[in-house]
């Protein structure tokens, strides 16, 4: 096909910064999400000119979303978040919110505490039922937070570093070798509402260090209360901001990638040829699209993923300010299809999100009835859908096995083959923070700074850009294919299942 652009060539460029790379380095991208975005952005803070984001959707942000509602008489109400909802900070992430003008709010997400759907009981997490005398309880806690704040390098981007062949092994296996159950009871409902669903199986302790590493960077008062802060104007108006700074070309899916000297990429309305590529969209995608070698397609492969849907109902008849966490144990397991958390998105609007994982074969109406189960055990007397259920790969993994024999180094090395990168969520672990720290870890190794012309001014990277206002960005999703849910009265009367 015709290049769309093309820029001038670089051949006499050598990879890796043995020869400083001029500023109009074709660099393509691949994703516009959090990864993909702090990518473009800390390549546009070096110097570089020529980079552009290709994107399959018509928005930012990836897996963070920030849709709209409206109360029963279809005036606008507010927002909530069908995909990650927590800012959990770091530094990038929290200069990126400076920089684009976000307002942190603490209050708008009530207080995390845990529900046991046998007695009903709401508690602390911290002080969930145990057989265990207290002092043998809080000694539990303070060793297992002992050993998890004892790995600092959980904190450094991506898993590619020794102590993490440390912790491969499986969640269940780690807390019983440590003899930590109580500690496991105590979090594990934590785990399951950010992130993944399992107490066995194959998911290794180290994605779990990860995930509180994260949880560590709050302070002890937000940690102990379980309070967490999010955004004011919505997760997604951050990427939409960051997406307005860069060339993005969205609705432009990509369907053919051929790499040798330089890297081609055929999209619908031709050909884009880069000198870079930074692959930054589902690691499990690329080898449908690209001339990945055995290697590449092996280590794909070993890719799982935790599919789970996000959920909004309106709700009447429950109590204010509800953010639970449904206890999950050993003994008691939470089906898997079974909301594993609830909680109100914003205080007073009697509209929640609730998180369900899935199997392969777990279908939409199984989700829905179990949320409306959830509802009425609650004290409903009326549930109703909004919109249409959201369907994520949440958490893509590798199982134990692979963890321990070093599926991270291999990955490291596939790094600049065939002018090739990779950044996302498999990478770098659990949550947008994270994500960001790999991306722009891989623009300092592999990207130095580059050179300008002697014509070329050097382009100004603005500290505080103008953005535009949430109003500004099309929030909204397609209505095509949505399938109504009826609402569901619930009696007092009705018993458990």
């Amino acid at each position: 096909g015709s290049a769309l652009w093309a820029g001038r060539s670089s051949d006499q460029i050598s990879f890796m910064g043995q020869t400083p790379p001029p500023a109009h380095l074709r660099i393509g991208i691949v994703g516009a999400g959090c990864a993909g975005l702090t990518a473009a952005e800390e390549l546009k803070k070096k110097g570089y000119t020529n980079v552009t984001v290709i994107e399959a959707k018509k928005r930012a942000g990836g897996k963070v979303i920030t849709i709209p509602f409206s109360d029963e008489n279809g005036q606008p109400q507010g927002t909530y978040e069908g995909g990650t909802v927590f800012y959990l900070p770091g530094k990038l992430y929290s200069d990126y919110a400076r920089r684009y003008q976000m307002s942190i709010v603490y209050n708008a997400i009530p207080r995390c505490r845990t529900i046991d759907l046998n007695t009903m009981q709401v508690t602390s997490p911290y002080l969930i039922e145990s057989p265990l005398p207290l002092s043998q309880r809080l000694g539990q806690l303070w060793r297992f937070m002992s050993e998890m704040t004892s790995h600092h390098e959980a904190q450094s981007p991506g898993f590619n570093h020794a102590v993490f062949k440390r912790l491969g092994d499986s969640c269940s296996f780690w807390f019983t070798n440590h003899g930590l159950e109580f500690a496991r009871d105590t979090f594990i409902p934590l785990a399951n509402a950010l992130q993944f669903p399992s107490i066995g199986g194959p998911i290794p302790v180290a994605y779990l260090v990860k995930t509180l590493a994260l949880l560590n960077r709050l302070g002890v008062h937000r940690r102990l209360m379980l309070s967490f802060p999010k955004f004011k104007e919505g997760n997604q108006v951050l990427w939409q901001r960051v997406a307005e700074q860069h060339r993005v070309l969205f609705r432009t899916p990509v369907k053919k990638i051929r790499r040798g000297k330089t890297v081609r990429v055929e999209v619908p309305q031709g050909e884009l040829e880069f000198d870079r590529l930074i692959w930054a969209a589902p690691m499990e995608d690329f080898p449908s699209v690209a001339d990945a070698d055995e290697d590449t397609q092996d280590i794909v492969r070993r890719i799982r993923n935790v599919k789970r849907a996000v959920i909004t109902c309106r709700i009447d008849g429950l109590p204010s300010s509800v953010c639970y966490f449904i206890r999950n144990t050993v003994n008691h397991e939470v089906p898997i299809n079974y909301p594993y958390a609830i909680y109100e998105v914003q205080p007073g609007t009697g509209v929640y999100n609730l998180y369900p994982y899935m199997h392969d074969d777990t279908s939409v109406d199984d989700m829905v009835h179990n949320v409306y189960d959830l509802a009425r055990r609650l004290g409903a007397s009326k549930a109703k859908l909004i919109g249409q259920p959201l369907i994520w790969k949440w958490f893509p993994y590798f199982a134990v096995e692979d963890f321990k024999r070093g599926i991270y180094e291999r990955f490291e090395l596939m790094q600049g083959e065939n002018n090739t990168f990779f950044v996302g969520e498999i990478l770098s672990g659990v949550g947008v923070a994270f994500g960001m720290e790999y991306a722009a870890n891989i623009v300092e190794r592999f990207f130095p700074h580059p050179t300008f012309d002697s014509l070329q001014t050097r382009p100004l990277y603005e500290p505080n850009p103008r953005v535009s206002p949430p109003s500004a960005f099309d929030l909204t999703m397609s209505s095509d294919n949505i399938r109504p849910f009826p609402s569901m009265h619930f009696r007092k009367d009705q018993p458990n299942e």
